[in-house]
C-alpha cells in the first residue's frame, strides 16, 4: 500500500490545513504515521475529485492525477456536501475499481479529516461526512476445508458430548463434503468419519 511520507514533496503540496490535520493526528490523537500517510493519499484523491467536479471537466486518469490541491482553502472545504462525498465514493468504486475495503478506508480518511475540522478545530460549521456510512463488507465462507480441518471441526462440535449416532456423523460428513471440502479429499474424509465414532466415544 502506497503512503505519503511526512516531509515529502507530495506532503508539502497538500493544503496547510490538511498538513496540520496530519500532524495533529499523529502527535495528539495518537494515530500511526502509516495510517495517516495512507489517509493523506485518500484525501488528496478526494480533493482532486472535488476540484474536477467543480470545474465540470471530464478528465482522463492521467489528467486527474495532475490536479494540484495546494490551493484548497477552508472555504472550499466548508462548501463540501454529504452528496459530494457520496458521489466520490461512487466515483472510486466505478471509475477506479476500488473494492469495498479500499472505499471504506477512503471514507474513514474523509471522516477523520472533517471530524478534525469540525469537532477539534471548529473551522467549519458542519461535518458533511457524519451521515455517510461505510460500505458493508461481505462475509465469505472458507472456499474449502482440508481433511485435518474437517476432523478438528467434528471434534469441536461433539467434544464433551456423548458419541453421536453414526447417521449424524455421516450426515455432517455429507454436508461438509458438499459445501466446503477440498476436491480429492472427500473419499478420505468419508472413510475417516467412521473412525471418528470410535475416537469420540473414547473421549
Amino acid at each position: 500500500m502506497a503512503v505519503m511520507a511526512f516531509g515529502s514533496e507530495d506532503f508539502k503540496a497538500m493544503p496547510m490545513v490538511v498538513r496540520d490535520y496530519a500532524n495533529y493526528s499523529v502527535a495528539i490523537a495518537g494515530k500511526s504515521k502509516k495510517t495517516v500517510s495512507e489517509y493523506l493519499l485518500d484525501i488528496r484523491t478526494f480533493l482532486r475529485f472535488v476540484k474536477m467536479r467543480k470545474s465540470g471537466d471530464d478528465l482522463s486518469r492521467e489528467e486527474f492525477e495532475k490536479i494540484t490541491v495546494s490551493d484548497v482553502t477552508i472555504q472550499d472545504l466548508q462548501q463540501i456536501s454529504t452528496q459530494m462525498i457520496i458521489e466520490f465514493v461512487m466515483y472510486v468504486g466505478y471509475e477506479r475499481d476500488n473494492n469495498p475495503n479500499t472505499r471504506m478506508r477512503k471514507i474513514s480518511a474523509i471522516k477523520s479529516l472533517f471530524k478534525y475540522l469540525h469537532s477539534k478545530q471548529h473551522l467549519i460549521d458542519n461535518d458533511p461526512s457524519a451521515a455517510v456510512e461505510a460500505p458493508k463488507q461481505k462475509k465469505s465462507l472458507p472456499k474449502h476445508l482440508t481433511v485435518e480441518e474437517s476432523v478438528r471441526l467434528f471434534v469441536g462440535i461433539f467434544k464433551g458430548e456423548t458419541a453421536p449416532a453414526k447417521e449424524d456423523v455421516m450426515q455432517m460428513a455429507d454436508y461438509i463434503k458438499a459445501s466446503t471440502l477440498e476436491k480429492g479429499d472427500t473419499v478420505m474424509f468419508r472413510q475417516l468419519s467412521g473412525d471418528m465414532l470410535y475416537y469420540l466415544a473414547s473421549q
